[in-house]
């Protein structure tokens, strides 16, 4: 397995460096593309964190064994880096509970003779309704985070998007915004060999809160994928089309980001032209030529949370829950003149 001294040398930066990185360090200043590259190479080279030599000190308290199911691939946490911090969390969340656990892509996973060793499966990302029948059939300890499952006895945890959502667009009346467009919406839930599109919470809420005011525009609302790619030609379509809105409500962090590329060729100011707020308030929206204001999605609690269901169906509940963390808009540059 590699080292943090070899991905270092392959990355050409510091062993902290790598670290900071690889613990999630929202508080470290690091190019995106660095992180990308340290990100890319650890997962090239399959390095694994050692959490049981750093946390566990007595063997036998590692009681529960959990398996963690993730729906994303690699290429989908760089385009939307909320599962790869939810990842992160939890995982540190397991370790703070003493939890020993695998990491299986779910692409990958199959059943196996020794499926009765696992206590929990942990369910990251939008899968659909049958792939989660499919799992609760063998493992009686199923929690979904980052979607909301409609299956019974199932927990989820999810993050609260749309009255925040609503609270954005009041945000952006309030300074003046007297056109708001939306941009983002496109995800899938993974069904066997394909995907599902999903409804976006998000895009809801600004159809049903614009529309009751108003000011809905179908004109101005850009159905797209998330990633850097998809916000900058999203937003060049809406630039050759004219007459563009004054404000953009952007899916995440990371689609926001090309969107701002796309205004800044066309020599559009932000947010003295055009205003924007995103999505998961990432570290790119804090170190963006224009700082995000994006709503926090609070991956820690929901990780913690994750945990909690887990270990109260472990003292026997059976019946699902659905838990919502609120989320909060932080402001910054990009809506603020």
């Amino acid at each position: 397995m590699i080292t943090l001294k070899e991905i270092a040398k392959q990355a050409n930066v510091s062993v902290s460096t790598v670290s900071r990185v690889l613990n999630n360090d929202q508080e470290f200043s690091v190019k995106p593309e660095t992180r990308q590259q340290i990100l890319a190479i650890a997962r090239e080279n399959n390095y694994q964190r050692n959490y049981r030599k750093k946390y566990i000190i007595n063997e036998d308290q590692a009681k529960k064994n959990i398996l963690i199911l993730i729906r994303i691939d690699y290429e989908d946490e760089i385009k939307n880096p909320f599962f790869s911090m939810l990842r992160e969390n939890v995982e540190n969340s397991c370790v703070s509970n003493n939890f020993n656990y695998r990491v299986i892509h779910l692409e990958n996973f199959t059943k196996t003779e020794n499926d009765n060793e696992i206590d929990g499966v942990i369910i990251i990302g939008m899968v659909s309704d049958q792939i989660i029948e499919n799992i609760k059939e063998t493992y009686k300890n199923v929690v979904i985070v980052g979607h909301e499952a409609k299956i019974k006895n199932v927990d989820s945890v999810i993050p609260e998007l749309f009255d925040v959502t609503i609270n954005v667009i009041d945000h952006l009346l309030e300074n003046g915004s007297k056109n708001i467009g939306f941009m983002g919406g496109k995800s899938y839930i993974k069904h066997k060999e394909h995907s599902i599109l999903s409804i976006d919470r998000r895009y809801e809420a600004f159809k049903f809160y614009t529309k009751n005011l108003k000011v809905f525009d179908s004109r101005n609302v850009y159905i797209t994928k998330y990633g850097f790619k998809y916000g900058y030609e999203a937003m060049n379509s809406a630039i050759a089309k004219g007459d563009m809105p004054d404000s953009f409500i952007i899916g995440n962090d990371t689609t926001a980001i090309g969107a701002l590329k796309a205004l800044s060729d066309a020599n559009i100011s932000v947010p003295n032209q055009i205003k924007i707020v995103s999505y998961d308030d990432t570290e790119y929206a804090r170190y963006t030529n224009v700082p995000l204001s994006s709503v926090r999605i609070h991956t820690d609690e929901m990780a913690k949370s994750t945990i909690m269901l887990m270990n109260d169906r472990f003292r026997g509940r059976e019946i699902g829950y659905t838990l919502v963390i609120p989320s909060d808009l932080m402001i910054r540059q990009s809506s603020v003149i």
